[in-house]
């Protein structure tokens, strides 16, 4: 599932991304997962910018995750040559 998050202006200028408003955490920032990723910025640019390859790294995550581990049985590559 796509995080949603929302890119806000603070008091001082600073841009935050934080958790969307149809969230349990609306406003709050969001946790970094990424060494690239930064409390805030200095441009709404950049913001966006972090925001979406967090969502581009978020989604080779769970990507990472759906492949299956290991090498296939032969009963599962004849499963899969099957249709089923």
């Amino acid at each position: 599932m796509h995080e949603q998050s929302e890119t806000i202006q603070d008091k001082l200028g600073r841009f935050l991304n934080v958790y969307g408003r149809n969230t349990m955490k609306a406003g709050k920032p969001l946790p970094k997962k990424y060494d690239f990723e930064q409390e805030s910025y200095p441009t709404l640019e950049e913001a966006v910018g972090a925001a979406q390859r967090r969502s581009e790294e978020e989604g080779k995550d769970l990507e990472r995750t759906r492949r299956p581990r290991g090498p296939r049985s032969r009963q599962q590559l004849e499963y899969e040559a099957a249709g089923e």
